[in-house]
């Protein structure tokens, strides 16, 4: 019975999503510690609350966007593919609003395109026959 549990999916990609996100939030940790390193002197509290919270809220969306993400075991895509992301990113840049206007949607697409491609393990490396 556990077997069968186990086996799912959807299981199997809540698994890897956890293991992904002791290195995500490790670098979301690391990346809020040299800011409020760099910056200690210039931030005022509101700001130091700011920097926080915003941290907190990246460790939150990092695990449900790994799952969504994350390729299936067969190499296909994931719950949502890279194009759809593509799509939007390019109609945001497109757009000249948001965060990803100025062509930070190209390097944004092509980190989230290698994070899917290579970064997974879920990934079926084996050469083809």
């Amino acid at each position: 019975m556990i077997t069968a549990f186990l086996s799912q999916l959807w299981v199997q990609r809540l698994g890897w999503t956890l293991l992904h996100f002791l290195w995500q939030g490790t670098a979301i940790v690391m990346v809020y510690a040299m800011l409020r390193g760099l910056l200690a002197r210039r931030l005022s509290a509101q700001g130091r609350y700011v920097l926080a919270g915003a941290a907190l809220g990246a460790m939150a969306i990092a695990p449900p966007l790994t799952f969504l993400l994350m390729p299936n075991a067969g190499g296909g895509p994931g719950v949502i593919s890279v194009e759809c992301f593509r799509g939007r990113l390019a109609a945001a840049a497109a757009g000249g609003g948001g965060a990803m206007a100025g062509g930070r949607a190209d390097v944004f697409d092509s980190a989230v395109r290698r994070m899917a491609v290579h970064g997974s393990p879920a990934v079926d490396r084996s050469p083809s026959a």
